[in-house]
């Protein structure tokens, strides 16, 4: 007789197993489930790995609340959807983010109560509709310390793009000049900064820039 799967912490769709609890009348493995708006059902084992039970049962996942009484509708779609980028292998963006390490920390993503814990770090630290969650540190994870709610352009302004050989977002070592170059983008153009001596100057100038034009410093390592 085979050995039953264990099931405990794995995910499937919107429903994470949380604890093996008994066998249904067939015989069949029950596991006590979360679904990603706080929700909690009983599901067969085949159920889940079949893929034939997604979710609690709602209707649409927007129609969820947390299991604290703490409903929102957008926000249990925005952690559904970093939950799916990071560790949902045929997601289209997970190569972007799980594929490279990018993870959520506990707080947000245990099953129990990982959803009041979003959500109540989100209506704390300015979420509003229309705002989307933005890593600081782009190849960081998702986490209370490195997250912020930014609008599209100031996500564009953050996005990881390709890495400089030095580690610093927008500061290069040109070979021509022997210095370091510092420039920066804005609506889709390059500014250029100047060549300096010491990449500190360089690194300092970039970051000047970045206060100068959107406020703050982007922080991060890629160009």
């Amino acid at each position: 007789m085979s050995k039953p799967l264990d099931l405990a912490g794995k995910q499937f769709d919107h429903l994470t197993a949380i604890e093996r609890v008994g066998s249904d009348k067939k015989g069949q493995a029950l596991w006590r489930c979360r679904c990603d708006c706080g929700k909690e059902r009983v599901i067969t084992a085949n159920s889940l790995t079949s893929g034939n039970t997604k979710s609690c049962g709602h209707t649409r996942a927007e129609n969820c609340r947390g299991v604290n009484g703490i409903p929102h509708k957008k926000l249990t779609l925005i952690r559904a959807g970093m939950k799916k980028r990071c560790y949902d292998k045929r997601n289209k963006d997970y190569q972007q983010y799980g594929g490279r390490g990018i993870e959520i920390c506990h707080e947000w993503l245990n099953p129990i109560d990982g959803h009041d814990n979003f959500v109540r770090w989100a209506l704390a630290n300015g979420y509003r509709e229309g705002l989307s969650i933005d890593r600081i540190d782009v190849n960081g994870n998702y986490s209370p310390e490195n997250c912020r709610w930014a609008t599209m352009t100031m996500q564009a302004i953050n996005r990881r793009n390709r890495k400089s050989k030095l580690g610093v977002r927008g500061v290069r070592y040109s070979e021509r000049q022997h210095k370091y170059h510092a420039r920066i983008g804005i609506n889709g153009n390059y500014l250029h900064l100047g060549y300096f001596e010491s990449l500190d100057d360089a690194v300092n100038a970039r970051r000047e820039a970045e206060k100068k034009y959107f406020g703050y410093e982007l922080g991060g390592n890629t160009t």
